[in-house]
């Protein structure tokens, strides 16, 4: 994947907006490297390799920027620039080449995201929406005895199926 300037991003159909749109300061910044971005309706996918990237690059510094924005139609979006002919571009571009080759840049980190989010919208279910789910995924579930199940599917304690088809079902649906 090549990196593209954040003018390129921008003047692009079908990127987060267009500069004819754009109010803002344009700065000096239009011909730094974009590296990954982040809206409000970001999953844990997309904000765990966000905040991964950024830790990879050192953070914001003079070579690393977060532009962060107010957009009409997710709310906000933020994006990681990495400054041209810099040291931060040869990572960014090395994140780039392993985003080619597999999704999470960190598989620990998008896991425990992932997980973290398949809880709170576990807990946040009825007791009936939880119930619907277990009935359609029981054998995706560990039950160790009654009270597993019933603090899991009943009071929402816990969510007890394991493999991630089930969990992005209930992501997807709830």
């Amino acid at each position: 994947m090549k990196l593209k300037t954040r003018y390129e991003e921008m003047s692009q159909p079908g990127a987060l907006d267009s500069y004819n749109n754009f109010v803002g300061q344009d700065d000096d910044y239009r011909d730094w490297y974009g590296v990954l971005g982040r809206s409000r309706d970001s999953g844990p996918l997309e904000e765990s390799n966000f905040e991964v990237a950024l830790a990879q690059l050192g953070g914001e510094s003079e070579d690393v920027r977060v532009e962060r924005y107010g957009h009409w139609g997710v709310g906000w979006v933020e994006g990681i620039y990495v400054r041209p002919g810099s040291q931060a571009l040869a990572v960014a571009e090395e994140i780039a080449k392993c985003l080619e080759e597999f999704p999470a840049l960190d598989d620990e980190d998008f896991a425990r995201r992932h997980q973290e989010e398949v809880q709170r919208i576990w807990a946040r279910m009825s007791a009936r929406q939880r119930a619907e789910h277990f009935s359609a995924h029981r054998q995706d579930w560990v039950v160790r005895g009654l009270w597993d199940l019933i603090g899991g599917v009943v009071y929402g304690e816990f969510y007890g199926g394991l493999p991630y088809e089930s969990t992005e079902s209930l992501v997807a649906t709830y």
